[in-house]
């Protein structure tokens, strides 16, 4: 297909909304940086209540008008700001959502961006992906070859390929794991497979004064995995985020520290750690495109739509 350009992908970060597309020379543009409202920033159902948004309870089934609205809105800022760059209206084929979203948030989110006028081209479910999906595509990390095995490895029925995420969001340090496959990734639930530090989210410190606590906190969630059983299955190190240059440079030295000379070519921090997950959705824009027969069933795609969580609270 000759086109000047693909598809945007569009991510929902925990602060910002961002887009890109490839181009038909295979580079990746950014195109979009939006930033979030109260209603949006933590990715989860809240009602307003006194003035303050709080966390709606487990018997609230929907989004209000209002919520809805501002999701829309910020879709339809992402479509407009995206045609002024290139001058021509530009479809949205892929979008991302947080990993770690619980179920009814999932759902509300999902239904809403599927929903909204801005993106006619979003017609099916296997178009919204989870982060940790995405993020791998980023760094093409969807083939044998590419996760280090020769081209007739089997990904499916073979040994585990483990892709490390360490993304510092408004909300909290994160760090995965996931088994990762052509199609899916696999979220892994022991101990030393997921980390969750809210107390060091960029909307509640300063990463500059907390620098040796986060760098700490990367360095002992790296060793421990790295010392399991699960540490020769690691394929890949990918760091993102949502901070400051300088405190993302302190995040890629902790992950670096943490490694092994003879493993810290496992590192993918190329690509600006705000745009990982809006470059990754792009990728996947790009695919349906080209490959647009491969999703003609979308039954054999159940993980395109997320990780398989072994955790209810995930």
């Amino acid at each position: 297909m000759a086109v000047e350009h693909y598809p945007l992908g569009v991510n929902f970060g925990m602060k910002y909304i961002t887009a890109a597309y490839f181009t038909a020379s295979n580079d990746s543009v950014p195109v979009v940086l939006l930033e979030g409202s109260q209603a949006i920033l933590h990715q989860k159902v809240y009602i307003q209540d006194d003035g303050d948004y709080i966390l709606a309870p487990p018997e609230y089934h929907g989004y209000s008008d209002s919520d809805r609205k501002i999701i829309t809105d910020i879709l339809q800022q992402v479509t407009d700001t995206a045609a002024r760059a290139v001058g021509h209206p530009i479809d949205v084929k892929a979008a991302s959502i947080p990993t770690g979203l619980d179920r009814i948030a999932r759902e509300h989110l999902v239904s809403t961006i599927m929903k909204a006028d801005a993106v006619p081209a979003l017609t099916d479910i296997w178009q919204v992906l989870d982060f940790l999906n995405v993020a791998r595509w980023t760094y093409n990390l969807d083939t044998s070859e590419a996760l280090g095995h020769a081209d007739s490895f089997d990904l499916v029925d073979g040994p585990l390929n483990i892709v490390v995420y360490v993304d510092y969001n408004s909300r909290a340090l994160d760090m995965w794991t996931a088994d990762v496959v052509e199609f899916g990734v696999d979220s892994l639930d022991a101990p030393h497979n997921q980390a969750h530090y809210p107390e060091l989210g960029l909307s509640k410190v300063d990463p500059a004064g907390e620098a040796d606590q986060i760098s700490q906190r990367i360095q002992q969630f790296i060793d421990q995995l790295m010392s399991s059983e699960d540490g020769p299955h690691v394929r890949a190190v990918i760091v993102s985020g949502e901070a400051s240059t300088s405190a993302m440079d302190g995040v890629r030295h902790a992950v670096a520290e943490a490694l092994s000379e003879s493993r810290k070519s496992l590192i993918r921090d190329q690509i600006d750690p705000l745009f990982v997950g809006a470059v990754g959705a792009a990728h996947r824009a790009r695919t349906f495109v080209e490959k647009a027969e491969l999703w003609a069933d979308d039954d054999d795609h159940d993980h395109d739509h997320g990780p398989v969580y072994k955790h209810d609270e995930l």
